[in-house]
């Protein structure tokens, strides 16, 4: 399960084009033949609800529906840099493939906040996300809709070499107090400070064929994951609730898939994050 979410997080870098070296203006803040700067900043509490090695007495599910039982865990690594880790049954203390995988999340020196690499049973190796990164917001994320356009391109080390030929991600975001329903060990809902990020596989909403929302929680992480597409069918039934900005980008915009992490359950063996052997680089 975790291979679907994560090979169409993945999906449009492996069409980024040839792996012919470009020529394009390179941003000082961006990965281009070498990893970025990880720091320290307030949107941190949005990535991760804290330390790795953090052992919480629940664990996060997705809502139970067809095709569910896939744990997300998120904490801080002594790098700086955020695991988001994705386990499937049984649920094991390590990083068992190809079931488990994950992103890997940072806050970076000019204060955007990226993705940095993914991992699943799809592909042998790691993928990391250079040129401009995925950006998931800029540092000017505010009550206003934000946007910006990364040139992204994938390599399988941190390195972020040889450079490749980049590929357009027209992306936007805001940020806002949203009413989260919760269920399992903690039920009811919950004003949550909340970052929403679009990712299309194209230089604008127009020209995508695709668009990966998230929703980022301060103090809890990612707790929601769709994906939509022009006249797209879903894939499942899905069990996501209805949520603010959960809407079609444009006419005729399908959601096909949906992930929501907001069913605790409880923390049988003791899991966290320090042991699961795998993060970054």
């Amino acid at each position: 399960m975790a291979q679907a979410v994560l090979l169409l997080l993945a999906a449009f870098l492996a069409a980024c084009g040839p792996d012919s070296p470009p020529a394009p203006a390179q941003p000082s803040n961006g990965a281009y033949g070498g990893p970025p700067r990880i720091v320290s900043g307030p949107f941190l509490a949005y990535l991760s609800p804290g330390p790795a090695s953090t052992v919480l007495p629940f664990r996060r599910q997705d809502w139970p529906g067809p095709g569910s039982g896939l744990d997300q865990d998120a904490g801080t690594l002594s790098s700086g840099a955020v695991v988001n880790a994705f386990s499937t049954a049984p649920f094991e203390v390590t990083f068992r493939p190809p079931g488990d995988g994950g992103d890997i999340y940072a806050a970076r020196a000019d204060g955007a906040a990226v993705a940095l690499k993914t991992k699943d049973g799809g592909v042998p190796r790691d993928i990391f996300f250079c040129g401009d990164s995925w950006i998931l917001w800029g540092a000017d994320v505010g009550p206003d809709w934000h946007s910006v356009t990364a040139n992204i391109y994938q390599a399988s080390e941190a390195s972020c070499r040889p450079q490749k030929r980049t590929g357009p991600a027209y992306t936007q975001y805001i940020e806002a107090t949203i009413d989260v329903p919760f269920i399992g060990l903690q039920s009811g809902t919950q004003a949550i400070d909340t970052i929403v990020h679009e990712h299309y596989d194209g230089a604008s909403i127009a020209q995508a064929k695709s668009l990966e929302r998230m929703y980022f929680g301060k103090g809890i992480g990612r707790y929601r994951w769709e994906y939509w597409a022009p006249r797209g069918t879903p894939l499942r039934r899905l069990v996501c609730p209805a949520l603010d900005y959960s809407v079609p980008p444009a006419s005729g915009w399908v959601m096909t898939d949906c992930r929501m992490w907001t069913n605790l359950v409880p923390n049988t063996t003791r899991f966290s994050l320090a042991a699961y052997g795998w993060g970054y680089p």
